[in-house]
């Protein structure tokens, strides 16, 4: 049942354009390369670990979109998104509260 009301309110919509992805997916990259290099500056695996996760998933993901000629639906899009920003933010909290 819900798939079906996710179907027709995607469908009511004008299609996502794909530079929006895109875009996205790559600022997650470069975000995910400056804590690689923030955490190897401040000798912080921890950092780095999170760094190389961050820009290892959105490089997939990013590659996926480009080779895809479907179009991203907008719930893909948010749920990556979200879960970029959920892993940014679980170590930021985690690293604020180890100081």
């Amino acid at each position: 049942m819900f798939e079906t009301l996710e179907d027709m309110s995607e469908k009511s919509r004008a299609p996502l354009d794909r530079g929006w992805p895109l875009a996205m997916y790559s600022m997650y990259a470069v975000g995910g390369l400056f804590y690689i290099v923030e955490g190897l500056r401040q000798h912080d695996p921890f950092g780095v670990v999170v760094g190389a996760v961050v820009f290892l998933l959105s490089l997939i993901w990013l590659i996926t979109t480009i080779r895809s000629s479907v179009p991203l639906s907008r719930r893909d899009l948010w749920v990556r998104g979200q879960t970029l920003v959920g892993i940014l933010l679980a170590y930021e909290i985690a690293y604020t509260v180890a100081r």
